[in-house]
């Protein structure tokens, strides 16, 4: 099974858990309208954390090019 979860960039704040980014669209339109940029996205494969990324919110969330961050712990974790 695999996931994604959603938070602000400081990793302090989560804004949900979803099956995949297409099913958080109206998240990370809530959170566009009220001036979140972008925010970051932990992506598990069960239990494992695989990837962790930034996505920018707007009209149409895109994966922001950066060099792959290294799956630290988050908040949840």
């Amino acid at each position: 099974m695999t996931m994604i979860e959603l938070y602000n960039n400081a990793g302090t704040e989560s804004y949900g858990s979803f099956d995949k980014l297409k099913s958080a669209g109206g998240v990370l339109a809530t959170l566009a309208s009220r001036g979140v940029k972008s925010v970051t996205v932990s992506s598990f494969r069960g239990r494992r954390l695989v990837r962790v990324y930034r996505v920018l919110t707007g009209e149409s969330c895109r994966i922001i090019k950066m060099p792959t961050l290294p799956p630290t712990p988050t908040p949840a974790a």
